[in-house]
C-alpha cells in the first residue's frame, strides 16, 4: 500500500510542476507586456511635451513676427528638433496661416491686439504597435498667443 501512495503523489508532483511551468510563462509574458506598456506610454508622454513646446516656441514668435510663415515654420520645427522629435510642415497648422511672403499689416495676417495659434500634430509610432492593434497615435497640441506685432524686420 505504500508504493501505491507514493507512486501516486509522484505522478500528482509531476503534475503540479507543468502546471507551475505555463502559470509562470503566462506571468512572466503579462508582466513583459504591462512593462512594455508602460515604456510605451512614457515615451508618448515624453513626446507630448516636446509637441506642446514646439507649439508654444511657434506662437510666440507668431506673436511678433504674424506674417513671417517661415519663421513660424522654422521657430516650431527648430524647438521639437532640439529634442530629437523631427517635424514637417505638415505637421504644422498656423490660424491664420500667414500668406507666404506677406509683410505686416497685409490681409489674412494677425494684426497687433488680435490672436494667432499655433498647432502641432505628430503622428507617434508606438513600439507594440502589433500586438495592441494601436499603430500611430496622433499626439496634438495647440497654443494661442495675442499679436504683439513689430515694426522691425525679424533679426
Amino acid at each position: 500500500m505504500k508504493s501505491h501512495t507514493r507512486r501516486h503523489m509522484v505522478q500528482r508532483l509531476g503534475d503540479e510542476r507543468g502546471a507551475t511551468l505555463v502559470e509562470a510563462a503566462l506571468s512572466v509574458l503579462l508582466i513583459f507586456l504591462l512593462l512594455g506598456g508602460a515604456f510605451d506610454l512614457g515615451r508618448a508622454f515624453n513626446n507630448y511635451v516636446i509637441v506642446a513646446n514646439a507649439a508654444r516656441e511657434g506662437a510666440r514668435y507668431a506673436s511678433f513676427y504674424p506674417w513671417n510663415l517661415t519663421g513660424i515654420l522654422g521657430a516650431t520645427k527648430l524647438e521639437a528638433a532640439g529634442s530629437d522629435v523631427t517635424l514637417a510642415d505638415g505637421h504644422i497648422v498656423i490660424d491664420p496661416r500667414p500668406p507666404a511672403g506677406a509683410q505686416p499689416g497685409d490681409p489674412g495676417v494677425a494684426q497687433p491686439g488680435q490672436s494667432i495659434s499655433v498647432e502641432v500634430q505628430y503622428p507617434f509610432q508606438t513600439f507594440f504597435a502589433g500586438i495592441t492593434g494601436l499603430g500611430n497615435l496622433t499626439l496634438r497640441s495647440r497654443t494661442k498667443m495675442v499679436v504683439f506685432g513689430s515694426d522691425q524686420p525679424e533679426p
